[in-house]
């Protein structure tokens, strides 16, 4: 790729997160005609939802926090490497914001089996990822993008990044 050329604005990001979210629509679809049977906890049942309409929450004001707001789109075509607001936190805060609001709706839905979509939608990332953006970043932007790589995590915003020794 030429120093003049930017990472496309969409990216590999439609191939990430579109199988999750027609997964987990159609899970939930399928669960509320009663094709796939519901997995729940029922005395639970009101907590899973409460924690399923906050991880929705979550998962929306990061998507915003990293769609919108951080202004990737900017920095994709100046060729820069975003590294503050939310991507302070997560190196990919729109698939994490996807992966939590998907799992949001699972919960909200009480279909405890259909947790398995944002697990699958993880790894599929992950491995989209290492292939295609991550190489393209570290090829371009080199020791800077490594030692962001040695601060942030991949998805998880919450926890630190481990250190080694």
């Amino acid at each position: 790729m030429k120093k003049t050329e930017h990472m496309p604005l969409f990216g590999v990001g439609p191939l990430i997160v579109v199988p999750t979210i027609i997964l987990t629509c159609l899970g939930v679809f399928l669960t509320s005609r009663n094709v796939i049977p519901l997995l729940t906890i029922q005395p639970l049942a009101v907590i899973i939802r409460l924690i399923g309409a906050v991880a929705i929450g979550l998962g929306l004001i990061m998507y915003i926090l990293g769609a919108f707001l951080s202004r990737i789109d900017d920095s994709i075509r100046n060729n820069e490497l975003k590294t503050d607001g939310i991507f302070a936190f997560s190196r990919n805060p729109i698939y994490t914001a996807i992966i939590i609001l998907c799992t949001g709706v699972i919960l909200f839905s009480r279909n405890l089996a259909l947790l398995v979509i944002p697990l699958f939608g993880v790894v599929w990332a992950r491995g989209i990822l290492i292939r295609t953006e991550e190489k393209w970043l570290e090829e371009r932007f080199g020791d800077a993008y490594r030692r962001y790589c040695q601060r942030v995590n991949r998805f998880v915003t919450l926890l630190p990044k481990k250190r080694n020794g």
